[in-house]
Protein backbone atom coordinates (compact mmCIF):
# COMPACT_ATOMS: atom_id res chain seq x y z
CA UNK A 1 0.00 0.00 0.00
CA UNK A 2 1.64 2.95 -0.77
CA UNK A 3 1.63 6.30 1.34
CA UNK A 4 -0.91 7.87 -1.03
CA UNK A 5 -3.49 4.90 -0.22
CA UNK A 6 -2.65 5.48 3.55
CA UNK A 7 -3.67 8.82 3.94
CA UNK A 8 -7.05 8.30 1.64
CA UNK A 9 -7.41 5.25 4.42
CA UNK A 10 -6.94 7.27 7.70
CA UNK A 11 -8.61 9.96 6.17
CA UNK A 12 -12.00 7.89 5.32
CA UNK A 13 -11.39 6.09 9.05
CA UNK A 14 -11.62 9.42 11.43
CA UNK A 15 -12.64 8.15 14.67
CA UNK A 16 -10.68 4.98 14.63
CA UNK A 17 -6.96 6.13 14.27
CA UNK A 18 -7.55 9.10 17.19
CA UNK A 19 -8.85 6.64 18.96
CA UNK A 20 -5.61 4.52 18.93
CA UNK A 21 -3.61 7.81 19.45
CA UNK A 22 -5.48 8.40 22.44
CA UNK A 23 -4.10 6.52 24.86
CA UNK A 24 -0.47 8.05 24.09
CA UNK A 25 0.56 10.62 26.52
CA UNK A 26 2.28 12.83 24.50
CA UNK A 27 -1.30 13.03 22.09
CA UNK A 28 -1.96 16.39 23.34
CA UNK A 29 1.04 17.80 24.05
CA UNK A 30 3.95 19.47 21.77
CA UNK A 31 3.01 19.13 17.56
CA UNK A 32 0.12 16.52 18.03
CA UNK A 33 -1.51 19.39 20.60
CA UNK A 34 -2.09 21.89 17.50
CA UNK A 35 -3.20 18.75 15.34
CA UNK A 36 -6.30 18.29 13.62
CA UNK A 37 -7.89 14.72 13.23
CA UNK A 38 -6.92 14.80 9.57
CA UNK A 39 -3.56 15.34 10.07
CA UNK A 40 -3.60 13.36 13.25
CA UNK A 41 -4.91 10.46 11.32
CA UNK A 42 -2.29 11.00 8.29
CA UNK A 43 0.45 10.84 10.90
CA UNK A 44 -0.70 7.55 12.18
CA UNK A 45 -1.34 6.03 8.94
CA UNK A 46 2.87 6.35 8.62
CA UNK A 47 4.22 5.99 11.64
CA UNK A 48 5.21 3.37 14.26
CA UNK A 49 6.38 2.85 18.27
CA UNK A 50 9.72 1.63 18.61
CA UNK A 51 10.95 0.81 22.22
CA UNK A 52 14.71 0.89 22.71
CA UNK A 53 17.03 0.70 25.44
CA UNK A 54 19.21 3.07 27.13
CA UNK A 55 22.61 3.00 25.17
CA UNK A 56 20.77 2.59 21.60
CA UNK A 57 22.20 5.05 18.69
CA UNK A 58 19.04 5.66 16.43
CA UNK A 59 20.15 4.11 13.21
CA UNK A 60 20.33 7.04 10.75
CA UNK A 61 20.83 4.73 7.46
CA UNK A 62 20.06 1.21 6.27
CA UNK A 63 16.75 -0.83 6.59
CA UNK A 64 15.96 -0.02 9.57
CA UNK A 65 16.80 4.08 9.34
CA UNK A 66 14.66 6.58 11.34
CA UNK A 67 14.85 9.84 9.50
CA UNK A 68 12.25 11.61 11.85
CA UNK A 69 10.18 10.87 14.74
CA UNK A 70 8.80 12.24 18.52
CA UNK A 71 10.21 10.83 21.89
CA UNK A 72 7.11 9.61 23.70
CA UNK A 73 8.73 8.20 26.73
CA UNK A 74 12.00 7.96 27.95
CA UNK A 75 15.26 10.57 27.64
CA UNK A 76 17.45 10.66 24.72
CA UNK A 77 20.91 12.68 23.66
CA UNK A 78 21.69 14.45 20.38
CA UNK A 79 25.42 14.12 20.12
CA UNK A 80 27.54 15.86 17.74
CA UNK A 81 30.54 13.76 16.15
CA UNK A 82 33.38 15.26 14.62
CA UNK A 83 35.50 12.46 11.77
CA UNK A 84 38.48 12.80 14.89
CA UNK A 85 36.15 10.99 17.12
CA UNK A 86 35.45 14.01 19.36
CA UNK A 87 31.76 14.38 20.64
CA UNK A 88 29.60 17.11 22.73
CA UNK A 89 26.34 16.51 23.86
CA UNK A 90 24.13 19.53 22.01
CA UNK A 91 20.92 18.75 23.26
CA UNK A 92 17.95 16.21 25.45
CA UNK A 93 15.12 15.14 23.62
CA UNK A 94 12.55 14.83 26.65
CA UNK A 95 8.60 13.29 25.92
CA UNK A 96 6.69 14.92 22.69
CA UNK A 97 10.07 16.35 21.34
CA UNK A 98 10.94 15.93 17.92
CA UNK A 99 14.16 14.88 15.97
CA UNK A 100 14.76 14.59 12.79
CA UNK A 101 14.35 18.52 11.63
CA UNK A 102 17.76 18.97 12.13
CA UNK A 103 19.36 16.50 13.92
CA UNK A 104 19.23 13.15 11.32
CA UNK A 105 18.99 14.91 8.11
CA UNK A 106 21.88 14.86 5.32
CA UNK A 107 24.77 17.28 6.34
CA UNK A 108 27.35 18.45 3.84
CA UNK A 109 30.08 19.00 6.91
CA UNK A 110 32.31 17.01 8.72
CA UNK A 111 30.26 16.45 11.73
CA UNK A 112 27.21 14.51 12.44
CA UNK A 113 24.20 14.40 14.82
CA UNK A 114 23.54 10.90 16.41
CA UNK A 115 20.56 10.71 18.66
CA UNK A 116 21.25 7.76 21.69
CA UNK A 117 18.70 6.83 24.25
CA UNK A 118 19.67 7.60 27.56
CA UNK A 119 16.96 5.45 29.44
CA UNK A 120 14.67 3.11 27.79
CA UNK A 121 12.93 4.97 25.54
CA UNK A 122 10.04 4.84 22.99
CA UNK A 123 9.62 6.94 19.99
CA UNK A 124 7.06 7.33 17.35
CA UNK A 125 8.67 7.00 14.18
CA UNK A 126 8.13 8.84 10.76
CA UNK A 127 8.62 7.21 7.64
CA UNK A 128 10.02 9.81 5.65
CA UNK A 129 8.25 9.80 2.10
CA UNK A 130 5.48 9.31 4.77
CA UNK A 131 6.00 12.82 6.00
CA UNK A 132 6.91 14.57 2.68
CA UNK A 133 3.41 13.47 1.40
CA UNK A 134 1.62 14.11 4.27
CA UNK A 135 3.55 18.07 4.44
CA UNK A 136 2.26 18.07 0.65
CA UNK A 137 -1.24 17.01 1.65
CA UNK A 138 -1.81 19.39 4.51
CA UNK A 139 0.18 23.00 4.21
CA UNK A 140 -0.73 24.31 7.21
CA UNK A 141 1.30 21.22 8.88
CA UNK A 142 4.62 22.43 7.25
CA UNK A 143 3.89 25.80 9.47
CA UNK A 144 3.37 23.90 12.40
CA UNK A 145 6.43 21.94 11.34
CA UNK A 146 8.33 24.87 11.49
CA UNK A 147 7.30 26.48 13.93
CA UNK A 148 8.68 23.85 16.14
CA UNK A 149 11.81 23.67 14.53
CA UNK A 150 12.45 27.29 15.18
CA UNK A 151 11.58 26.84 19.25
CA UNK A 152 14.19 24.25 18.77
CA UNK A 153 16.71 26.84 17.03
CA UNK A 154 16.07 29.35 19.78
CA UNK A 155 16.44 27.03 22.60
CA UNK A 156 20.06 26.17 21.09
CA UNK A 157 21.04 30.20 20.49
CA UNK A 158 20.08 30.26 24.16
CA UNK A 159 22.86 27.43 25.24
CA UNK A 160 25.71 29.43 23.40
CA UNK A 161 25.37 31.97 25.83
CA UNK A 162 25.25 29.40 28.78
CA UNK A 163 28.43 28.14 26.72
CA UNK A 164 30.07 31.86 26.22
CA UNK A 165 29.12 33.70 29.00
CA UNK A 166 28.91 31.70 32.06
CA UNK A 167 31.33 30.77 35.03
CA UNK A 168 31.52 26.52 34.96
CA UNK A 169 29.80 27.10 38.45
CA UNK A 170 27.03 29.06 36.62
CA UNK A 171 26.89 26.37 33.58
CA UNK A 172 26.45 23.09 35.64
CA UNK A 173 23.82 25.06 37.90
CA UNK A 174 22.20 26.05 35.21
CA UNK A 175 21.87 22.84 33.30
CA UNK A 176 20.24 21.08 36.81
CA UNK A 177 18.06 23.82 36.99
CA UNK A 178 16.83 23.31 33.13
CA UNK A 179 16.69 19.61 33.23
CA UNK A 180 14.26 19.53 36.90
CA UNK A 181 12.25 22.53 35.62
CA UNK A 182 11.70 20.32 32.26
CA UNK A 183 11.60 16.67 33.96
CA UNK A 184 8.40 17.87 35.72
CA UNK A 185 6.41 19.12 33.28
CA UNK A 186 6.67 15.05 32.09
CA UNK A 187 6.27 13.76 35.26
CA UNK A 188 5.41 14.43 39.37
CA UNK A 189 8.57 14.31 41.44
CA UNK A 190 7.83 10.40 42.93
CA UNK A 191 8.38 9.11 46.34
CA UNK A 192 11.23 7.22 44.48
CA UNK A 193 12.96 10.84 43.11
CA UNK A 194 13.41 12.37 40.01
CA UNK A 195 15.23 10.14 37.26
CA UNK A 196 18.50 11.42 36.18
CA UNK A 197 19.71 8.79 34.00
CA UNK A 198 23.16 11.00 32.60
CA UNK A 199 26.51 10.56 33.67
CA UNK A 200 29.23 13.04 34.83
CA UNK A 201 30.75 12.29 31.23
CA UNK A 202 27.29 13.44 29.75
CA UNK A 203 26.95 16.37 31.85
CA UNK A 204 30.81 17.37 30.92
CA UNK A 205 30.21 16.84 27.51
CA UNK A 206 26.89 19.43 27.66
CA UNK A 207 28.78 21.83 28.93
CA UNK A 208 32.32 21.79 27.62
CA UNK A 209 34.04 21.01 30.86
CA UNK A 210 36.08 18.53 32.61
CA UNK A 211 34.92 15.34 34.18
CA UNK A 212 36.94 16.75 37.35
CA UNK A 213 35.26 19.80 37.27
CA UNK A 214 31.47 18.75 36.62
CA UNK A 215 32.17 16.51 39.45
CA UNK A 216 33.07 19.40 41.84
CA UNK A 217 30.89 22.14 41.07
CA UNK A 218 27.83 19.08 41.59
CA UNK A 219 29.67 18.23 44.91
CA UNK A 220 29.03 22.21 45.71
CA UNK A 221 25.48 22.17 44.81
CA UNK A 222 24.89 19.36 47.29
CA UNK A 223 26.69 20.67 50.33
CA UNK A 224 24.68 24.53 49.46
CA UNK A 225 21.08 22.30 50.08
CA UNK A 226 20.00 23.34 45.60
CA UNK A 227 20.57 19.61 44.87
CA UNK A 228 20.35 16.28 46.30
CA UNK A 229 21.06 13.10 45.13
CA UNK A 230 20.55 8.87 45.83
CA UNK A 231 23.41 7.46 44.29
CA UNK A 232 24.19 9.09 40.93
CA UNK A 233 21.05 9.09 38.56
CA UNK A 234 18.34 9.64 41.27
CA UNK A 235 17.65 13.30 42.38
CA UNK A 236 15.81 12.80 45.71
CA UNK A 237 15.29 16.94 46.42
CA UNK A 238 16.23 20.21 44.59
CA UNK A 239 15.92 23.90 45.09
CA UNK A 240 15.13 25.11 41.99
CA UNK A 241 15.51 29.32 43.22
CA UNK A 242 18.74 28.22 44.64
CA UNK A 243 19.91 26.70 41.25
CA UNK A 244 18.34 29.75 39.64
CA UNK A 245 20.59 32.04 42.24
CA UNK A 246 23.47 30.20 41.74
CA UNK A 247 23.68 30.26 37.41
CA UNK A 248 23.20 34.14 37.55
CA UNK A 249 19.51 33.62 36.22
CA UNK A 250 16.20 34.35 37.64
CA UNK A 251 13.80 31.62 38.58
CA UNK A 252 10.58 31.61 36.57
CA UNK A 253 9.03 27.82 37.63
CA UNK A 254 6.66 28.86 39.48
CA UNK A 255 4.84 31.05 36.97
CA UNK A 256 4.93 27.94 35.25
CA UNK A 257 7.50 29.40 32.50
Amino acid sequence: MTVVQLIARAEADRIEAPARCGGCPVRHRGLCALLGDGEINALHAISRHLTLPAGTTIPREGPRAVASGRIVSGLAKVVSRLEDGRQQLVALLFPSDIFGLFHLGPSKHPTRFDVVTASDTVLCQYSTGGLKTIVETFPELETKLLRSALTELEGAREWHVVLGRMTAGERVATFFHRYIARALREQDMAGDGLPFPLSRSDVAAALDLTLETVSRHIAHLKRSGAIAFEGTHIITGFDLAALASLSGTTDHSAAGD
